[in-house]
């Protein structure tokens, strides 16, 4: 009998853990990230799969951009300093998304919240605008 008593104390507690955890998942506390930075970056707008693929990139490699980005391909800037860093659209206001999709294998500056979650570092987009000429 106080072995039956036991397994069902048990039993409660690792229920009542597993229901802690998923509110913890439902409030979408996932882990650490550093502080998000708010701010500025130049570079040029790259599809993600090209990029990654075959390091497509610049003038020549522009019109492939446009299409990719238009079917779905996630972007990346190709910062200044060589980086990448991904490109997403906030849950709020997305038009600043939405115009950096249309300026894909452009040079711009990219206004938003730079992240980093577990060795990726993002971007969250709020604004976009071709980049000055140098």
């Amino acid at each position: 009998m106080k072995r039956l008593v036991s397994l069902l104390a048990l039993s409660s507690l690792l229920v009542a853990a597993v229901a802690f955890a998923a509110d913890d998942h439902a409030g979408h506390k996932h882990g650490s990230a550093k502080p998000a930075t708010t701010g500025s970056w130049t570079g040029e707008i790259v599809d993600a799969t090209c990029y990654m693929d075959h390091e497509g990139k610049g003038e020549k490699h522009s019109s492939c951009a446009m299409k990719c980005v238009a079917n779905g391909t996630p972007m990346m800037l190709l910062m200044d300093d060589g980086n990448a860093v991904l490109l997403t659209q906030p849950h709020e206001d997305t038009d600043g998304y939405a115009k950096a999709k249309d300026m894909a294998g452009k040079k711009v500056t990219i206004t938003g919240k730079l992240t980093s979650r577990a060795g990726v570092k993002a971007i969250v987009v709020s604004g976009c605008a071709l980049a000055a000429a140098k």
